[in-house]
């Protein structure tokens, strides 16, 4: 009889300790729902397409927003053999692209190539028609899509993991997007997927953020979206002044004066006709505009908008100047290149 009393006396310990070893588990891997990340949720659809593959930066050779050529890649531009091994070599074949303005720039991929996906999934494409199919496939030029690149994380990122199926919990370190990407498509597998903050992410700006919650990093995020050019057209110059600030462009132009170094409007290269024209920039907005010995005179605004620097004149005397000019680049000489439309200027720095 004792020995049965003892047998179930034991056996409730046991069943009460295991119980309680239970509760703290669970209470240890119960994080604040201000770490949590949770599938069906605006902030992991967030993060998901700011971690999606960005198929936009080299559109100078395949013309995609959805698809990244996988490098190396041997390209012909206008006739002259390169091999592409970096983002950096992109400037190879716009500088080639910019050699001459009136000859017609072409570039040939030497197939095969492996291009990935905007899921990261990789595929081996064998000649030009299988790439135009796929091409066909994203967002058309300028056609709002799924991704947001104003805002990039910084890694290492590091998660704490629950398995609900095998009741284990991980700790997992996260150096990519791509592997960022796959953790969030897989997201409900999981019991909890806890982000160990702070964490740190890039603006559009080149600032830094601190992120301490999940309610950070949706706000972040939902700020930095459409902020910036996301580059999502063909014109390989339209990423060239992402670095430039309205504060860089805004001083130079007010220094000495400019000439027309080249203008094309409406298809028609119309430099010859303005070249003896002398701009000079005053900061009280007004624009002196010499020619021959005679003065004309307008407005200008250089100003930030839709994450573009643009520059907007009004010359009544020189109509053909008057749009809204998008700043494309500040080059090594100081010359400002716009563009809007098919319409281009570029204004040369000179100094008495």
């Amino acid at each position: 009889m004792m020995k049965t009393l003892l047998k179930i006396v034991l056996l409730n310990v046991g069943f009460l300790l295991a119980t309680a070893c239970q509760k703290e588990s669970n209470l240890l891997i119960q994080p604040s729902n201000n770490e949590i990340l949770k599938a069906n949720t605006n902030i992991s659809s967030l993060a998901l397409r700011t971690v999606t593959n960005d198929g936009s930066k080299d559109n100078i050779i395949d013309s995609a927003n959805c698809l990244s050529v996988q490098l190396p890649v041997v390209v012909t531009v206008n006739g002259v053999s390169l091999t592409i091994n970096s983002e950096a070599d992109y400037l190879l074949i716009e500088d080639i692209f910019n050699e001459f303005d009136t000859d017609t720039d072409t570039l040939i991929i030497v197939f095969p190539i492996k291009i990935a996906l905007s899921d990261f999934t990789i595929i081996t494409v064998n000649n030009s028609n299988e790439l135009n199919d796929l091409a066909e496939k994203c967002n058309i030029e300028n056609e709002i899509d799924d991704d947001i690149e104003c805002l990039d994380f910084v890694y290492p990122i590091t998660f704490s993991i629950y398995n609900s199926s095998s009741q284990l919990s991980q700790t997992l370190v996260v150096q990519t997007d791509e592997q960022f990407y796959k953790l969030l498509e897989d997201i409900e597998d999981y019991y909890i997927v806890q982000i160990n903050f702070p964490i740190s992410v890039i603006l559009y700006d080149g600032s830094s953020q601190a992120i301490a919650t999940i309610g950070d990093l949706e706000t972040a995020i939902e700020t930095a979206d459409g902020m910036c050019d996301e580059d999502d057209d063909f014109n390989y110059n339209d990423d060239d002044c992402s670095p430039c600030t309205l504060e860089q462009a805004n001083d130079l132009i007010l220094k000495c004066h400019w000439l027309v170094h080249n203008l094309e409007v409406n298809d028609a290269d119309k430099t010859e006709q303005y070249s003896d024209l002398e701009f000079t920039f005053l900061n009280t907005g007004v624009i002196n505009i010499l020619r021959n010995g005679s003065v004309f005179y307008g407005t200008w605004q250089l100003a930030s908008s839709d994450g573009a620097i643009k520059l907007n004149l009004n010359i009544p005397d020189f109509s053909i100047f008057n749009l809204n000019w998008e700043l494309q680049e500040i080059n090594d000489n100081n010359v400002f290149e716009f563009e809007i439309g098919e319409n281009s200027l570029e204004l040369e720095k000179t100094c008495d």
